[in-house]
Parts: C-alpha cells; structure tokens; sequence
C-alpha cells in the first residue's frame, strides 16, 4: 500500500520534537528524531565502543559521562582520501537508527553494516531506508553502522607488526564492536528491566543471544565478514552474514613479511622517522602527526602498483598464524570445515573484474597481461614461482582473446575504444578474484551443512550510461541494497530494489529470504544445493540459474588454488 509514497519520496522530512534518549550504563545518550512517510525513527550516533591507540589493538571504552550528545554520526576513520573530511584517529564508534514502535515484543534483530573501500577508506550509510522498509513488511530491524581502522593505521605490515601484536587491528576493531553491540544494543530495542534471549543451534551447542545479529558488507565489508569466519568465535557475535563482492582471498593473502616494503617506504617517507633502525618504526610514527602520516601513506600507495592507478593495497589482511583472526591460507581451512558454521548469502555481479583492470595498457601483448596478472596477484612478488607461471599460462589458455566473450559480459564485440584486449583481463580478474572464490566458499560451506544462499547480480541498468565499459560493476548493487534506487530510479530498478531490501530483512529475521512479507513480488530463492548448486540471478528477471557460468574456468582457478595463494 505505500508503493505509490516509496517511489515518490525523495527526502528524509526531519521534524522538531524533544531529542529521544536512551540510558547506556547510566550515560544519557541524546539521540535526533526524524521520520519517513510519516513513521518515526531515531538515530544515536557517534558512540564510542572502542579506543584505538595508534598501531596497538583497540581498548574498552566507557564513556564515564551523565549526558552524551549521540545527535550526529561519528567522525571517519584517518583515510586518503581527499573526498572524506573530518577525518580523525578517535573513530571507533557505532552509528544506530531505529524505528520508533509502541510496542516492541522484544529485542529487536539487528542488521549491521561493514563499509567497502577495499581496506583504504569507508564511510558510514544512512540505514534509515532499510529501517522503514523493515517496519512496513511488519519484521522492523535496528541498523548499526561501524568503524574501523584501515590502511597502515588498521594493517600494519612486516615483522616489527608481527612481533608487536600489531597485525590486523582493523579486524580486530571489528570483533570489539562486534562485543560491544552484543553487550549493549539491547538498551536501543528492548524494555532494559526485563531479560530476553534467543537460542540458536549452532554445531550441536545452543547459542544465546541476547539479539539477533545479521552481519552484511560489500568489497571490504564482505571480505572482513568472511574472514571473520575463519576464526570460529563468529557464531558468538552473529546469527547471520550477507556478503556482496568479497571473499576470504579476494585481496591477495600473505604473511606480513611479504609487504614490508610498503611499511618501510611508509615509514622512510615519516620525517620523524629519519634514521630510525629497520624494525624500529613504531615509535617514531607514534610521534608524527596524522597529516604527516596521511602523506607517507600516500607514497607507499604510489610506490607499489602496475602503472600508478592499480594499486596494490599495500595494507591489507594478513595471515597471522594459529591463534590470529587468519591462521592460514582459506583454501586449506575451508578443505578442512575449520570455518564458523553460520548460514549466509554471498553473491557477485556481473563484471567484477572492469574496476581493477587497467584501461591504458595495450593488453593485445600476452607479456602485459601476464605482467598485471603477476602484479595484482602476488603483489611484491618480484619472481614468482615456476609453478605460478605455468599455472597462469595454463590459465590464459582458458580465456580466449575475444572481445565478445570477455567483460563486460553480452556487449558483443563492443570494445568501447579501449584496448581489445580489456575485456579478456577484465574476466580473469573477475573469476581470480571474486566468481571463483564465492563458488569456493558457497561450496564448502553447504557441504559443511551451513545454510547458504547464492547469487548473481546481472542488472544492466545498473551500468553508468557514460562508462558503460565498465558493465555490471563492482559495488553497482550497493543503491538496490540500501534503496537509494527507490529515490532516484526507474520502476524496474526501484521494484527490484524492493526485492533486495525484503530479502535482506528476511534473511536477517528469519535465516530465510522467503518469508512472504514486504512490497516486493519477488520469487523463491532456494537455498544452494551440492547436488544441484544454483545461485539466483538478482535482477528485473529474477530466476535461479545453474551454478556453471565460468565452469572451466573456475574450475581450473579453484583446483590450484594453493599455487594462486587462495
């Protein structure tokens, strides 16, 4: 019945009322009022769950204070971004908007969103959307939104790192956020005098959860969530996960030693650091000031990559051994079900790999396209091994240089200018670093018996008119998720974003994208299935297709998935 409003609304109408509050441990938290289509929600933001000391892992954080003013989102993480201000290294905090119910029954389930920006920058999203949708299909939801460190602030690279306990902070300030809203979102959906908890059967052990928690991210976000799965204490903080676009090894996994270069060009970059011993930075780079530390990230950035406008992501996720948040390479822990068995969805689009392919580089020379393939995929590798070479060489094999069977993927013959040989590297890296992985993960987790839900995102008018080279791209899904296509799309874009929006909830509700609710007329997504795998094909022309695109390719891709470091 609010079809006809949804598509019409085009601004979220803020109103003067008294600011709500909520009491967090004796701390009144001032939150702001606002509705959508005449229903209320209420956002509390820039609440702190964490201090980060510079290079060293988060700390608890209480706010020790009678009255906090929760009226605006919190501060950015320290990024490069020159798009991003009001940037800061006090950052870790957790965005919550809620709708405003007359009677919750209980503790509201919770959707909790890890933002993309492949580990270099990320801002939060306005949830506001989601919310409303959730209260109309009558399953209303809390969505939080969080921070965390990324870049050399939240991936320190190299031995120093390794020795110090400094390696993935960035994951590691999820898992604290992850603890703080467990122990506290309670007071933001439920009557905080009574005790309500839910009960889950995970591996045979009953699970209590005091919320029901459903993890989603896209690129980064959906790489650290299934990351997350590698150490087996996810199941103490979430019910369920969403993946869009990221798997375990979509960024190229190593040991720390791998990237020192990266930290020691950071660091030689760092005046403060003039002199200092090698493996002796920490302390200097404690003693400059973010702006100083914001250039030298900049030059490591430029100072690692294929021709300048790939780069390496010289901070990333590293494997940390047995008792880290990544204790080896996926592909040997998902042969051995050493992973969280909780129920996800993970999906793709289309043309995942026209983002990260060059577009200047004459890629008809079979040694440039092994050269970038190289680069991208075992970065700092100034000689890969033998076995790598001829792996790659066999792979290429696989991908005839055909424009009309390259990425973007059923534009024919169309080269839009660039190079011939564009669409033939964007399909490898699309398969190497997403189509594969996600086959990988769907597979050994529904083996395992976790519940899982795959999917293709194909919408062609998603595609940027102007750029159409880049075809479905990476992160093109991401206004259906958060219904920004219900502001500003047409009919076919805002009904599938409705689609997308009721089986996200449903998900995050239920363990089920079919729970019959919402504004939506989409059709029954069936769980993936070993003996007959499936995904569906998430567009105006929903069907589930067969788990088989890319087969000889993936396949080939995930039989030596040792040799490309997956």
């Amino acid at each position: 019945m609010y079809l006809a409003q949804f598509i019409s609304l085009n601004i979220l109408v803020a109103f003067s009322i008294a600011a709500p509050q909520v009491d967090l441990n004796g701390t009144i938290l001032e939150g702001r009022s606002f509705s959508l289509l005449n229903f209320p929600q209420e956002a509390f933001g820039n609440i702190p769950y964490a201090y980060a000391p510079r290079f060293s892992s988060s700390q608890p954080r209480s706010l020790n204070t009678l009255t906090f003013d929760a009226s605006q989102f919190g501060a950015l993480c320290p990024q490069v971004n020159p798009a991003h201000v009001g940037i800061s290294e006090d950052c870790l905090t957790v965005n919550i908007v809620r709708p405003v119910l007359d009677n919750p029954a209980g503790p509201l389930p919770v959707m909790i969103w890890l933002f993309q920006g492949f580990f270099e920058e990320g801002q939060a999203r306005n949830g506001s959307l989601v919310v409303l949708n959730s209260v109309l299909r009558d399953t209303p939801i809390i969505h939080v939104d969080m921070f965390y460190r990324v870049g050399p602030f939240g991936f320190p690279q190299g031995a120093e790192a390794a020795q110090r306990g400094a390696l993935n902070l960035g994951l590691k300030d999820q898992i604290m956020g992850f603890e703080w809203i467990q122990s506290n979102i309670a007071a933001f959906g439920r009557d905080p005098k009574k005790v309500y908890f839910i009960a889950l059967c995970v591996n045979g052990l009953v699970k209590r959860y005091y919320v029901q928690v459903t993890l989603f991210g896209m690129d980064a976000g959906a790489i650290s969530i299934s990351l997350h799965y590698l150490n087996t204490n996810l199941a103490n903080y979430a019910h369920a996960t969403i993946m869009q676009s990221g798997s375990q090894a979509s960024i190229a996994l190593f040991g720390p030693e791998l990237r020192q270069p990266a930290w020691d060009t950071f660091a030689n970059a760092t005046p403060e650091c003039a002199g200092a011993s090698p493996n002796s930075t920490f302390d200097c780079l404690r003693q400059a000031n973010l702006s100083t530390l914001l250039t030298s990230w900049e030059a490591a950035n430029a100072s690692w990559g294929y021709d300048g406008s790939i780069p390496q992501m010289p901070f990333a996720p590293v494997i940390d051994g047995e008792n880290g948040v990544i204790p080896d390479l996926p592909f040997r822990l998902l042969a051995e079900g050493r992973f969280a068995h909780v129920p996800f969805i993970a999906g793709t689009v289309l043309d995942e790999g026209t983002n990260f392919t060059p577009r200047n580089v004459n890629f008809t020379d079979e040694a440039e396209v092994i050269k970038f393939i190289e680069t991208e995929d075992q970065p700092y590798m100034p000689n890969p091994s033998a076995a790598y070479k001829a792996a790659l060489n066999s792979l290429l094999a696989l991908y005839p240089d055909n424009p009309a069977l390259g990425s973007p993927y059923g534009t024919g013959n169309n080269t839009f200018s660039l190079n011939p040989g564009f669409k033939r590297v964007a399909a490898i890296v699309g398969d190497l670093a997403f189509q594969a992985l996600r086959r990988a993960w769907i597979q050994a987790a529904t083996k395992a018996g976790v519940k899982t839900y795959g999917y293709l995102f194909t919408q062609a008018s998603a595609a940027t008119p102007s750029q159409l080279f880049f075809g479905v791209q990476h992160e093109s899904d991401i206004g259906y998720t958060y219904g920004d296509k219900v502001l500003t799309g047409a009919v076919p874009d805002i009904q599938l974003s409705f689609n997308v929006l009721d089986y996200w909830v449903s998900f995050a509700t239920t363990l089920d994208p079919n729970d019959g609710f919402g504004l939506s007329s989409r059709i029954h997504w069936d769980p993936y299935d070993s003996d007959k795998p499936a995904v569906l094909q998430l567009s105006s022309n929903m069907t589930m297709i067969p788990d088989d695109y890319h087969k000889t390719q993936i396949d080939y891709i995930n039989a030596n998935a040792a040799i490309f470091g997956h």
